[in-house]
């Protein structure tokens, strides 16, 4: 059992050595799902808007726009403006 706890152990800290060597992942969360990505991450700017799908609050420079009856809506991702179109077409 304590070779066991032993070997967890080594893993864990090898695991924790690595990242800090190679550079842990960042996850970047838009919307409905998780990317991982390296480097830079997009800041918030701007204003912020509702998305009229999911109900979250999205900020400008990182929503998906869309021109809906003259008016421009912002969407958290892709996913929720595919969503809102096709709701809109039934």
């Amino acid at each position: 059992m304590t070779r066991f706890l032993l070997f967890l152990l080594f893993l864990i800290l090898l695991r924790f050595i690595l990242s800090r060597i190679f550079g842990a992942p960042r996850v970047i969360r838009s919307g409905w799902r998780s990317t991982y990505r390296r480097g830079p991450t997009r800041t918030i700017e701007g204003k912020t808007f509702k998305d009229p799908q999911c109900g979250i609050y999205v900020a400008q420079n990182l929503a998906v726009p869309l021109r809906h009856k003259g008016e421009t809506l912002y969407f958290c991702s892709d996913q929720c403006k595919e969503a809102f179109s096709r709701s809109e077409k039934n």
